[in-house]
């Protein structure tokens, strides 16, 4: 119903039980040119939607302990907006506390207010970097190794 507010597309994907009520509801509210379903894609095509992505949004209403989507999302540069479920703020917060939505109310004035200025591709990829890389683990759990040895 805010779709006049947010001059974006959203673009849904992957499959489950709510794909079939999505599409209706797509239909049923003529709103074909905003909002995209496509269902399940090609890791090729999955990196290219992230890459190309405004933010990626997770409102998970599950407490996943670490999603791979937000990882994903980050290691190229782009933010994540998500439900305050599992370890999903604590991987958003690392970037911006403001970008956690308690609720669809705040989810929804997150995306209002939303400027992707405020999150440079380099920053969030430095986070990436810093945080979740390959290399970081391997250096975490080589600091944890020497504290118990």
């Amino acid at each position: 119903k805010h779709h006049q507010d947010i001059e974006a597309k959203l673009i849904i994907v992957g499959t489950g039980p709510l794909e079939s009520r999505i599409k209706w509801y797509i239909s049923e509210n003529k709103v074909s040119d905003i909002i995209l379903s496509l269902g399940w894609v090609t890791s090729e095509t999955l990196w290219s939607l992230y890459q190309g992505a405004l933010a990626v949004i997770m409102p998970s209403l599950w407490a996943e302990n670490c999603p791979l989507v937000a990882l994903e999302a980050l290691s190229v540069g782009t933010p994540v907006i998500g439900s305050d479920k599992g370890g999903i703020p604590e991987i958003i917060g690392k970037l911006d506390q403001n970008l956690i939505a308690g609720s669809l109310e705040d989810l929804v004035n997150i995306l209002k207010g939303f400027d992707r200025n405020r999150y440079p591709h380099q920053k969030i990829r430095e986070l990436y970097m810093s945080n979740y890389s390959a290399t970081s683990y391997m250096a975490q759990y080589f600091r944890l190794l020497d504290r118990n040895i």
